[in-house]
C-alpha cells in the first residue's frame, strides 16, 4: 500500500512539472492517466486487503524441556513451530460455505521417545512430523471443509487427526493438555496421526457423530496424494450421545474402525525393530467405548470447568494393540482466580497383541502390558504465553526395564492475526 501511494505521488509531481511547459490539453491528457492508474491501485489494494480480512493465521512456537531421573535417559531439549492457516471461500465469494485449512509443522531438538523401553511416546509433539532429517517438517493438513446442511459439514484432503481430538482436559498434540500418546491420542492401530480422505462431522438433537474413509496408509510426511487406497482403505465412525450425570453435562460415546489392509500400522508405538511383521492379519477392526463428565463447570467459559473422562478399546483380530484402558480427571483451574489455567492426571494400560508378546519372547524379548500415570498444570501467564510442569511415572513394556520417572517442562507461545 505504502509502495503504491508512494509510486502514484512520484507519478504526479513528474506530470505537473512536464506540464508547464506543455499546451493544456497535454496537462489534461495527463490528469487522465493519473487518475485511471490511481483508481486500478485502489481496486488492487482493495482486492488484497478483502482476501486478508478472510484468511487467518495462527503460529505457534512450543519449546519442550524433558529428561529422567534415571541416568540412562538425559534431558532433552527439542520444540515444535506450527502455522494453522484458515482461507474463508465463502468471504471471498469463490465457494458458498466452504473453507480451506492448511497448517505446516517443523520440530527441532530431540526428545526422549523411544527410551527406557518405552511403548507409548512420552513426547506426542516430537513423535509428528518426525524426530530426524527431512521428516522434521511437513504441511500436516491442507483439506477443504464444506458446510452441507444447517448442521454438518464434509472435509476431504489430508487431515491431521490429533487436532480433531482437543476437548477440555484431554487431548490435543502433546502441546495442550498432556504430553503422553495414552492419554492425549490412545493408538487404535487403524486411524493414523494424518490421514488423506474423507470426513463427515455433524451432530443432530440427540448426537454427535463422525463418519470417515481413508486410505490405509497413514499420510506422515507425504501429501496424500502418492498412490492413494494402494493398499486398502479404512472406515471408522464415532458417535458420541449427550448426557446429564448428577446435574452435570457430559458424553458417552462409541468409536469403531476397520481396515482392509493385510497388516497393522504401528508407526506411534516404540516398539523394537524386531516386532515388524508380527500381529499381520486381513479385516482388522476396533473398537472403543468413551466418556467425559463435568464435575464442576465454569458458567462464565464456554465448556469450561472439569471433570473425569475416559476410553476402553479392544480389538479382537491383532491389531498392535489388543487391549487398553484410559481413566481420568482435568480441566480448567480449580480456583476462580486463574480460569484459564489447566490440569490434568490420567491412567493408561496398553496390551500388546499375544502374536507380538510371543513372537519377541521368543527373540529373548519378554513384554508385558505398560502402564503409566502423568500429572500436569498448565499455567497461562499471558493470553499468549502457557507454562507446562509435567511429570509421568511409567512401567515400561520391556519386562526386563525398571519403572522410569519423566519430568518436562513446556513453554508455548500463541499468536493470532
Amino acid at each position: 500500500m505504502v509502495r503504491t501511494l508512494t509510486s502514484v505521488l512520484v507519478l504526479f509531481v513528474g506530470i505537473c512539472s512536464w506540464s508547464d511547459t506543455h499546451a493544456q490539453f497535454q496537462g489534461r491528457e495527463s490528469q487522465q492517466v493519473l487518475e485511471s492508474g490511481a483508481q486500478d491501485s485502489i481496486e488492487r489494494s482493495s482486492d488484497i486487503e478483502t482476501f486478508f480480512d478472510h484468511v487467518s493465521f495462527a503460529p505457534r512456537l512450543t519449546h519442550l524441556y524433558q529428561g529422567s531421573t534415571d541416568d540412562d535417559i538425559d534431558y532433552e531439549h527439542s520444540g515444535k513451530f506450527d502455522v494453522s492457516i484458515k482461507v474463508n471461500l465463502h468471504g471471498l465469494g469463490w465457494w458458498q460455505g466452504a473453507n480451506f485449512i492448511m497448517k505446516g509443522e517443523a520440530n527441532y531438538g530431540n526428545s526422549i521417545n523411544g527410551k527406557g523401553g518405552i511403548l507409548m511416546p512420552a513426547n506426542l509433539a516430537m513423535l509428528y512430523p518426525g524426530e530426524s532429517g527431512s521428516d522434521r517438517y511437513d504441511v500436516t493438513s491442507w483439506y477443504f471443509q464444506k458446510r452441507v446442511g444447517r448442521s454438518s459439514a464434509l472435509m476431504f484432503g489430508k487431515m491431521n487427526m490429533l487436532d480433531f481430538t482437543i476437548r477440555r482436559g484431554s487431548g490435543g498434540a502433546g502441546i495442550d493438555y498432556f504430553w503422553n500418546i495414552g492419554l492425549v491420542a490412545p493408538p487404535s492401530g487403524l486411524v493414523p496421526a494424518q490421514i488423506f480422505g474423507a470426513m463427515l462431522v455433524g451432530r443432530t438433537k440427540s448426537l454427535k457423530y463422525t463418519v470417515g474413509l481413508y486410505d490405509a496408509n497413514g499420510a506422515d510426511n507425504e501429501s496424500g496424494l502418492e498412490d492413494p487406497f494402494e493398499d486398502g482403505a479404512n472406515i471408522m465412525l464415532n458417535v458420541d450421545f449427550p448426557v446429564t450425570i448428577g446435574g452435570q453435562r457430559g458424553f458417552q460415546g462409541i468409536k469403531l474402525a476397520y481396515s482392509s489392509k493385510d497388516e497393522p500400522d504401528l508407526s506411534d508405538l516404540s516398539l523394537p525393530p524386531e516386532a515388524g511383521g508380527f500381529g499381520n492379519t486381513k479385516n482388522r477392526w476396533y473398537a472403543a467405548y468413551t466418556f467425559k463428565n463435568f464435575i464442576r463447570e465454569n458458567p462464565d467459559m464456554n465448556e469450561g470447568g472439569w471433570g473425569v473422562f475416559g476410553q476402553v478399546g479392544f480389538s479382537e483380530n491383532p491389531n498392535g494393540l489388543d487391549f487398553s484402558w484410559v481413566l481420568g480427571i482435568g480441566g480448567n483451574s480449580l480456583t476462580k482466580a486463574r480460569p484459564e489455567d489447566r490440569w490434568g492426571i490420567g491412567y493408561y494400560q496398553f496390551s500388546v497383541t499375544d502374536e507380538i508378546v510371543d513372537g519377541l519372547s521368543l527373540l529373548g524379548v519378554p513384554l508385558r502390558d505398560e502402564k503409566g500415570i502423568e500429572i500436569f498444570y498448565n499455567a497461562q501467564v499471558t493470553r499468549w504465553l502457557n507454562l507446562t510442569a509435567d511429570v509421568q511415572f511409567i512401567d515400561p513394556v520391556l519386562r526386563n526395564q525398571d519403572n522410569v520417572t519423566l519430568i518436562g517442562l513446556r513453554a508455548s507461545t500463541n499468536f493470532d492475526f
